[in-house]
């Protein structure tokens, strides 16, 4: 978009020539300027085209990197457009960490233009997800619509067909940024940070004290006074929360979710502190083996725990018992075999209506091949649902 039509989109309310105006607002409206000129207007829907141009030195390069690459934090340049839009400047950098020796790469992307999808969602940054590890490309899309409807997944998401230079790349996850669908859904927001980790703090306001309920949540797993540590995380966590996460990663047998959330504390107007709640992160590796086995233990109910407070919440009679009642729910009433199957079937029709933009053959291959992935899937997935249903006696 040349610089005078951005120019034009703040100043065309101003215009006396009502004839003038109505050009204008007209214009910036087929190329998805808004009346502001602040944002690109236009949805992510299903499959939509993103076109990235950049050098084909550096793209290449990009192919080549892997885990200690000396470039895995360089940012390049690049033009991105939105299916049918003029492309806008923007920079792109590596993200992830056992995909980087994988060809296909995840994206950060960065606008120089927000993006408004439509929905009232306006982004300068997000991710494009490769789904290199997801076989079949369904498993992280299944999870997240799911976990939505838990409270667990606040972030936008859709597939997309990226392509680099003209060649297509396959499907991607379009993601928003955790922090922002947090900071987003909850505006009141002090602080976010990776699994907990006071090392991983993506977000800190200005209010006081904006960190002290990471700091009491981090300090609580060295607590040795059972009833003590149960009514510190009782006071700055939303374990009901804490506990849905570990009853769904049970479920679908998510086998690596050690520090894979965010929590982040929302906190009211005019008072100290609020409480601790929690976003679920990464699910292509779900019906998966328990990843590290020698830093887990075993129960029938909770799948690949590992993490400090997991092992309070098995040892603890009072949250073990209404761990189990979050579990008993789930399968019964949120997540029953009927509604798990509906969502796979919804994500399977999804994904075959796509066009990758590759020849024809390749798709059919690639959706055979989905569709046997698909079906596997699915028999396990009633299978631990069954399992954990007759632990339980349901």
């Amino acid at each position: 978009m040349p610089e005078k039509s951005v120019s034009l989109s703040q100043d065309y309310k101003s215009l006396k020539d009502p004839k003038l105006k109505r050009t204008v607002k007209s214009f910036l409206k087929k190329e998805g300027l808004s009346g502001n000129g602040e944002y690109i207007d236009a949805a992510i829907v299903p499959g939509l085209p993103i076109h990235i141009q950049m050098s084909a030195e550096h793209f290449n390069l990009i192919k080549r990197m892997t885990k200690g690459s000396s470039h895995i934090d360089d940012v390049f340049d690049v033009e991105i457009a939105f299916g049918e839009m003029l492309p806008q400047r923007a920079s792109l950098r590596i993200r992830g960490g056992s995909t980087l020796n994988l060809p296909r790469k995840n994206f950060r992307i960065n606008l120089f233009r927000a993006h408004k999808t439509g929905k009232d969602i306006t982004f300068k940054k997000f991710y494009l997800i490769s789904m290199a590890q997801d076989k079949g490309e369904f498993r992280m899309r299944f999870s997240y619509l799911l976990l939505k409807e838990l409270g667990l997944f606040p972030g936008y998401n859709e597939y997309v067909a990226v392509y680099v230079n003209g060649a297509p790349q396959g499907l991607y996850l379009f993601v928003e940024r955790p922090v922002d669908a947090i900071r987003r859904t909850a505006p009141d927001t002090v602080f976010v940070a990776r699994g907990g980790r006071l090392k991983d703090v993506k977000y800190r306001g200005r209010e006081p004290e904006a960190l002290a309920l990471l700091k009491r949540f981090v300090s609580a797993q060295t607590i040795r006074d059972p009833e003590q540590r149960f009514h510190e995380y009782k006071t700055i966590l939303d374990m009901d929360s804490y506990l849905k996460w570990i009853a769904f990663n049970s479920l679908v047998k998510n086998g690596d979710s050690r520090g894979e959330y965010f929590c982040y504390e929302a906190r009211p107007e005019k008072k100290r502190f609020g409480i601790i709640g929690l976003m679920a992160w990464d699910y292509d590796g779900i019906m998966s083996p328990v990843a590290h086995p020698e830093r887990s233990f075993e129960d029938p109910l909770m799948y690949a725990c590992e993490e400090p407070i997991d092992f309070f919440i098995k040892q603890n009679p009072e949250l073990y018992s209404r761990y189990k009642q979050i579990l008993r729910a789930m399968l019964t009433d949120t997540m029953t075999t009927i509604h798990l199957i509906e969502t796979l079937d919804m994500v399977s029709n999804t994904l075959n209506g796509l066009d990758t933009g590759r020849s024809k053959e390749q798709q059919v291959e690639e959706r055979n091949y989905r569709q046997k992935r698909i079906a596997s899937f699915s028999e396990k997935l009633i299978e631990r649902h069954g399992v954990l249903a007759e632990i339980l006696g349901i």
